[in-house]
């Protein structure tokens, strides 16, 4: 259930991102920000290949904290409203600026935003690993799944992007690293946005379990 929930969890909060992020720059007068055929690789070789790792994701061995679940527990329920809220902001808004900074070549803008969107959705892949745990608190190399979703669709991405054949089939332009370091740090904010709001329920979480012994003893 805890793993058909994150896969779920991933599957919609990276694909509104996408959407978000499309219907933007439609709606600012901008041009398509990804070509069909990119739009297919992000849902079928990125998610598809991502999904599958999140799925089989081992137990984090903290199952017996957990509070007893409903029998009538949906898998998406209110927890997404974050995850949802921040992969938004994290992805759909670097990805709109970087395509704004480069749209004097489309063809370097599209390849620069879906190197984005691509990269930030692996980053992402780590915060679904556990919800309410830090991805450092439960071990980033503690998935050999996850980690090898990483590398191989990480791979494939900048294989696409600089091997000439499936650079000119997917309309891609070559990236020089300056531009390749840019993406990762920005990619990587998918990771820290979430990672940060985890830390902030927790403290959260810490300052009531305080609060409620404190006025208990008063």
């Amino acid at each position: 259930f805890k793993n058909t929930r994150r896969a779920s969890f991933f599957m919609y909060t990276t694909s509104f991102a996408q959407y978000v992020t499309i219907l933007s720059s439609l709606g600012i007068g901008m041009p398509l920000p990804l070509l069909p055929t990119q739009i297919l690789w992000l849902n079928l070789v990125t998610a598809g290949v991502t999904n599958l790792a999140i799925s089989v994701e081992p137990s984090h061995h903290n199952i017996l904290e957990d509070k007893p679940r409903k029998k009538d527990d949906n898998i998406i329920n209110k927890e997404i409203i974050p995850f949802l809220i921040l992969t938004c902001i994290s992805i759909a808004l670097p990805s709109l600026i970087l395509f704004d900074y480069y749209l004097s070549d489309e063809t370097k803008a599209r390849t620069m935003i879906f190197a984005v969107m691509s990269l930030s959705q692996l980053f992402a892949m780590y915060n679904m690993r556990a919800l309410k745990r830090s991805v450092f608190e439960i071990g980033i190399f503690s998935s050999k799944y996850v980690n090898l979703a990483f590398l191989l669709s990480g791979f494939l991405l900048f294989a696409a992007i600089f091997f000439a054949p499936l650079r000119n089939l997917f309309g891609f332009s070559l990236l020089n690293w300056k531009e390749i370091l840019l993406i990762v740090g920005v990619s990587s904010l998918s990771l820290w946005f979430a990672e940060a709001y985890k830390l902030w329920e927790k403290r959260k979480e810490s300052y009531a379990v305080f609060a409620k012994s404190f006025y208990k003893k008063v």
